[in-house]
């Protein structure tokens, strides 16, 4: 590079590095570039006409106008002079005459004056001209060069100052529009530079980082040997820099109009790509010690305390500049989020979403909220239900209805994250507003796919998503917004668990479309759309009774119908998804082929299926607990059947029938599955996890057991570790979630058969044995507390409307021959060798998270009712 002087006052310059020509402080030759494009501009002085009319001459001026071969706009001067020659030809009478000089003066004066416009449109023009191939040069600069070529702590450095010398250019108030305006989107390609600059370091700072949670450096995918390299440049030493830079971005969109939307735009997009660089990072959980019971380290550390410190203060220093801006930013963001084009709208919501989320404090909520935009977003819910519904349609309308729907609806469950900002959504109505919404309704029976294209020989698929897909992508953002509310308020709050379940009892046909939908091969997407309605059907399961939710009028007795038949088809899904031997077959059969998020498809349907099989199993937890205070009247949901615990691919859909109820040897084989996987799995993380601190030891056919195929075999070591490293964070990350998952299973299976089988062995009594006298007392006494309990906080029914109504155990199947018949299963479902894995699971996972032993205490009353109460 060429340096000259540099009299800049950025911040940075004291440690700039580089060639030293004159023995001071250098400036780079990009920057020399950009200096010498000025973006102000010296104007003429308006007309001042005394013989001709300003309009008039304006116009003539104008019908003279054209544009030369470049595309430059000027005035044709010959012709002008024609025209006001004529005009002072025509001129006649002895006072004009006398006159005639001074008229020939200002023809003279105007014809000088176009000349100066035409020239200022030419200096325009070269500006405009010269500032887009500065552009040019600049991004082929920061996205070409790899980090060999420009190294990352130089890289920030030459981004830095870019920044600062064109904010300085944009803020200028002599600049002019037609040069800021394009300003704007190079700040958008810089910041975006930038965020991934620091990505890098933050990964760098962190032993092992989550696969959701990495960050190419590079879009075009080039992979870079910096990621294992020590940072150089980190979030704490460049702060006080990046405050002036937010400061510069935020000045810019206060700034520019609302006129100029493309320019706003940017800005907010430019806005954004800052925001995200004190995106936090997380470590994956590592081993400690070499056996299997040396456990998991579960907490989220990274090895560097400082720099999640760092991240934290940046945010803090970054909302604090914000909120200095006072109420007037807020109101530019948020009235561009409702007014202006659907790409400003979209970017806005995006804007406000980023910061909310780092707005710990609520400032900007309550302004959304006190203001009246909330309630404004929710009400407009409404509009886009009309917009959707073409978007639904075999050949779709544009999509941007769709498109600012997920925008808007983004923005609403961030807001949904906090207790307050659930509330205020509550408050709002945005349940009953999305109840109220009959796209939803409109479930695609088959997918309708827009016809394939062609080119030449090959087939490709156009851009708009199949009608399936687009229904998806507008029913799953309600079913999140809904789980966020829930999961904010907590499982006691009952106001949100009803207002939920209006939404879900409104659209029953829809989430029972789902529940009942056996696809005839795996599929990712269904699966994900499983996963996320379970969750919500199993989170508003604490008061799902339709008598909080509706009076007694006519409409009750069909939305109690409703209610049931999504309970009893949440129950049909445990053996349906029961993780298998033939279940996973089939995910090991599908084509190794990564989705649209750039992540493994097996890894993402194993863990759907798991989510699946958890969420129905808190769905049936939540039930058992919350409708009795001891298993003697507590809800009965599994019949004493252990048969299905005793065979290796149970079949049980007894759910789906309203008379029967699924076995309890469904529970029993989903804990036996659930251990044996768990184990397994323990032991492949454990040594994925070893692979990857000892990454640098690999060998070149180690490491390609991590790469993709595709990968050029001329790829130096270490981009090739770093290509592993990708893989084996994904992987890692995935086998996490599956863990935990698994354990959260094995505590809800245990919790359900310690209740299922103390009522059974304790309390259960056959149909065709009559009770004493004094236990149909001591039961009918019972029988009555629970009522109290019901009036206080209903929910399903429990065991003791089972007795009142006369079913009493026949419903159940409990016999004397059933009774036998549990007592001689029990010993041989419920072994030494199971007990063991359990014991072995919390020894090396459970009580390295907390100091409880919940699966200690659960074996403890389980083993004393084996031993106790059977023969």
């Amino acid at each position: 590079m060429v340096y000259e002087a540099d009299t800049t006052l950025f911040p940075i310059t004291a440690s700039r590095t580089g060639p030293s020509m004159t023995g001071g402080q250098q400036k780079r030759k990009i920057l020399s570039l950009l200096d010498s494009i000025s973006f102000r501009q010296e104007f003429p002085t308006p007309l001042q006409l005394e013989f001709f009319d300003q309009q008039n001459v304006e116009q003539v001026v104008s019908s003279c106008e054209q544009k030369n071969k470049v595309g430059v706009v000027y005035c044709d001067l010959k012709r002008l002079h024609r025209i006001l020659q004529d005009e002072l030809n025509q001129i006649q009478g002895s006072a004009v005459v006398g006159q005639r000089s001074l008229i020939v003066q200002e023809i003279q004066g105007i014809l000088m004056h176009v000349v100066l416009r035409n020239e200022l449109r030419e200096s325009i023009y070269t500006k405009q001209q010269a500032f887009e191939a500065w552009r040019q040069v600049t991004e082929v600069i920061l996205t070409g060069c790899s980090q060999d070529t420009l190294q990352r702590d130089v890289r920030q450095l030459v981004i830095f100052e870019l920044l600062q010398a064109l904010l300085n250019k944009v803020l200028d108030e002599e600049s002019v529009t037609e040069l800021t305006s394009p300003a704007a989107g190079v700040i958008l390609v810089i910041l975006a530079n930038l965020r991934h600059s620091f990505l890098a370091d933050q990964s760098d700072d962190v032993s092992v980082v989550s696969s959701s949670q990495y960050v190419s450096l590079l879009d075009d995918g080039e992979a870079s040997a910096q990621t294992l390299a020590t940072p150089s440049g980190s979030v704490g030493q460049r702060g006080g820099t990046l405050q002036v830079v937010l400061k510069g971005v935020i000045d810019c969109i206060m700034k520019t109009g609302g006129v100029y939307q493309r320019v706003r735009a940017n800005l907010y997009g430019a806005l954004l790509s800052y925001l995200r660089i004190a995106k936090r990072q997380e470590a994956v959980p590592l081993f400690e010690g070499s056996g299997r019971n040396s456990g998991l380290k579960m907490e989220v550390r990274p090895v560097r305390k400082k720099t999640q410190t760092d991240v934290e203060k940046l945010n803090k220093d970054n909302i604090s500049v914000i909120l200095s801006y006072g109420e007037s930013l807020m109101e530019v963001i948020s009235r561009d989020s409702c007014d202006g084009h659907d790409i400003g709208k979209m970017l806005a919501f995006a804007a406000l979403d980023a910061i909310i989320a780092t707005d710990k404090a609520g400032h900007w909520m309550s302004f959304l909220s006190k203001k009246g935009y909330i309630r404004h977003y929710i009400d407009s819910l409404l509009l886009d239900n009309d917009q959707l519904h073409s978007a639904l349609s075999p050949v779709p309308e544009p999509l941007r209805a769709l498109y600012l729907y997920e925008s808007k609806m983004a923005l609403l469950t961030r807001i949904a994250q906090t207790p307050t900002g659930a509330q205020m959504l509550l408050q709002c109505g945005v349940m009953a507003t999305l109840a109220e919404c009959s796209v939803f309704s409109m479930q695609p029976h088959q997918d309708y796919r827009v016809s394939q294209h062609s080119l030449g020989n090959v087939e490709y698929e156009p851009f708009v998503p199949s009608m399936l897909d687009r229904y998806r992508q507008i029913l799953l953002p309600a079913l999140k917004l809904s789980l966020a509310v829930l999961t904010s308020l907590g499982a006691h709050h009952k106001h949100a668990a009803n207002q939920v379940l209006q939404f879900l009892v409104a659209h029953s046909e829809v989430v029972s479309n789902i529940l009942r939908d056996v696809p005839p091969t795996l599929d990712l997407a269904s699966l994900q759309e499983l996963a996320l309605t379970t969750a919500v059907v199993a989170r508003s399961a604490v008061n799902d009774s339709p008598e909080d939710l509706l009076t007694q009028d006519p409409q009750a007795f069909e939305a109690r119908s409703h209610v049931s038949r999504i309970q009893r088809q949440m129950l049909a899904l445990l053996s349906r998804y029961s993780m298998t031997d033939s279940l996973k077959s089939q995910i090991s059969l599908i084509e190794d082929m990564e989705s649209v998020s750039g992540k493994d498809q097996r890894q993402q349907m194993t863990v759907a299926v798991l989510e699946v099989s958890a969420n129905v199993l808190a769905y049936c937890r939540s039930i058992v607990s919350r409708s009795g205070v001891s298993a003697q009247f507590c809800r009965i949901l599994f019949a004493p059947d252990l048969k299905a615990a005793l065979v290796s691919e149970p079949h049980d859909l007894s759910g789906l029938h309203r008379a029967r109820l699924p076995s309890l040897g469904v529970i029993v084989h989903q804990l036996h599955q659930c251990a044996l996987n768990f184990l397994a799995l323990f032991v492949g993380h454990k040594r994925q996890v070893g692979k990857l601190q000892a990454l640098q030891e690999l060998g070149p056919e180690e490491l390609k057991e991590f790469l993709p195929e595709a990968v050029n075999d001329k790829l130096s070591t270490q981009q090739k570790q770093v290509l592993a490293k990708r893989r084996l964070l994904e992987i890692i990350s995935s086998k996490t979630q599956q863990l935990r998952l698994y354990n959260y299973m094995i505590e809800n299976c245990l919790f359900l058969l310690w209740r299922h089988l103390e009522f059974y062995l304790r309390f259960a009594r056959p149909d065709d044995e009559g009770l004493s006298v004094y236990q149909h007392v001591v039961r009918k006494q019972h029988m009555r507390k629970l009522h109290e309990l019901d009036e206080q906080s209903p929910g399903l029914p429990s065991a003791a409307d089972d007795f009142e109504s006369g079913d009493t155990y026949a419903q159940l199947g409990v016999t004397k021959q059933t009774l036998k018949q549990l007592n001689t299963d029990v010993h041989l479902c419920l072994n030494e060798t199971l007990f063991t894995k359990i014991q072995e699971i919390e020894q090396c996972f459970a009580r390295n998270r907390t100091h409880y032993g919940f699966l200690d205490a659960l074996l403890r009353r389980i083993k004393r009712l084996v031993h106790l109460h059977t023969s």
